[in-house]
């Protein structure tokens, strides 16, 4: 056989091959198959589903309780969660022992002022159930008295300090309507100071000296005191602080004293 003609065989042979081993590699196929047509609705951009929902707020509810210090407490938070924080607020008025007890019932979800001692008790039990939490003081510096008098009153009777001197300036304080003993306008009608206040003058021994009147709201009480101290008239009264009659008498008046009582016993 010519050699340059077996040399043009293999040069064929080599070329076979080498398209063999492309194929089986993966080279491209001479005829692909054919895709098929999406349709107008495959051709649509798939649609990104719509958020949940957000969860409703609930409505809170403030113990609107029935004096100024706690009311302006009230309009000042209620402003804060309303528009600070979106949440809409309620209130329900009224004393302290029947907000105290909506407050560990649930039906109102926060009180801006308790006062202790005064609901020690009911106070302890609710945070040992777990029923309410304290998250800290909103008032500084507070105070409260069964026994104030004017100061006046106090100037013209060095010898009245303290309770245990009542018996002996009773007739200072005798009205028409205290049965022959000192009237004391006592605690609102609803606040845990009533009570408290009806078991000092038993502690105190002054039952037959010191007669409790009722003033039966909060502006009666404040309504009398202004009156009194107008007039330059003694008298004895129940009240407490920070408020805006405190600060009223402390600096448009005389000012007040508190008499003094026995330190605190179980006994």
């Amino acid at each position: 056989m010519n050699v340059r003609y077996l040399r043009l065989l293999l040069a064929l042979a080599g070329l076979a091959l080498a398209a063999a081993t492309l194929a089986a590699c993966g080279g491209e196929d001479p005829t692909p198959t054919p895709r098929p047509t999406p349709t107008a609705a495959q051709m649509q951009p798939t649609a990104t589903p719509p958020p949940p929902p957000a969860a409703a707020k609930p409505t809170l509810i403030f113990s609107d309780l029935n004096w100024d210090s706690a009311q302006i407490q009230n309009a000042v938070a209620r402003f804060i969660v309303e528009n600070g924080y979106d949440y809409e607020t309620d209130a329900v008025f009224g004393g302290t022992i029947p907000l105290m007890e909506a407050l560990t019932r649930g039906d109102t979800h926060i009180s801006m002022e308790i006062w202790l001692p005064n609901q020690q008790a009911a106070y302890d039990a609710a945070i040992a159930e777990g029923t309410i939490t304290s998250i800290g003081k909103s008032l500084e510096d507070n105070w409260q008295s069964a026994f104030i008098i004017p100061q006046y009153t106090a100037d013209a009777n060095p010898g009245l300090r303290a309770v245990e001197d009542l018996p002996d300036y009773m007739e200072l304080f005798v009205t028409a309507d205290s049965r022959g003993k000192a009237r004391l306008i006592t605690c609102i009608p609803g606040w845990e100071c009533e009570g408290v206040n009806e078991k000092k003058i038993v502690a105190y021994g002054l039952e037959d000296v010191v007669e409790l009147v009722n003033p039966g709201s909060g502006e009666a009480l404040n309504a009398e005191i202004t009156s009194a101290f107008e007039n330059g008239e003694d008298v004895l009264f129940y009240y407490w602080g920070p408020t805006t009659l405190s600060h009223r008498l402390n600096t448009e008046f005389d000012r007040y004293v508190n008499l003094e009582e026995p330190p605190y016993s179980d006994q």
